[in-house]
């Protein structure tokens, strides 16, 4: 049986440490927002369109036509967020040219299961949304 010297032993639990508080960083860093990961609507839930479900991974918020897109969350203040949203160059169309598109939208988070959103600048568009769930019929993502 090996024996482990003091000297060893300190200096694995100093590691040990380190490991520990480098995860608990990464672990709070993983989420973006304080949101529940899941399906969020602005619409019923229980039959919802597309047009009404984003789906937040616990970095992005995505909807149905921008599963491809990364947002750059910034705090703006207790509650409120500015997301940088950008996308990927997309054909929209057949025959269309691709092109990668970026938008900016405000998120005030009401709890940890709804929030408002506002697209661009436009307070008066401001859509709120509520938790539905981690699945939406058996898909947990777009």
């Amino acid at each position: 049986m090996k024996t482990l010297s003091y000297r060893n032993l300190h200096g694995e639990k100093r590691h040990l440490a380190w490991l520990l508080l480098l995860s608990s960083m990464a672990i709070h860093a993983q989420s973006a927002l304080p949101l529940r990961v899941g399906f969020y609507s602005s619409a019923d839930c229980k039959d919802p369109p597309n047009a009404a479900l984003l789906h937040f991974d616990g970095k992005n918020l995505n909807g149905a036509h921008s599963a491809a897109c990364r947002d750059k969350v910034s705090k703006l203040d207790s509650g409120a967020y500015r997301l940088d949203q950008s996308c990927p160059a997309e054909q929209h169309a057949e025959g269309s040219a691709a092109y990668a598109t970026s938008t900016s939208r405000q998120l005030t988070v009401q709890s940890a299961t709804s929030f408002v959103l506002v697209d661009g600048s436009d307070a008066k568009h401001a859509e709120r949304y509520r938790y539905c769930g981690a699945t939406i019929d058996g898909q947990s993502s777009f």
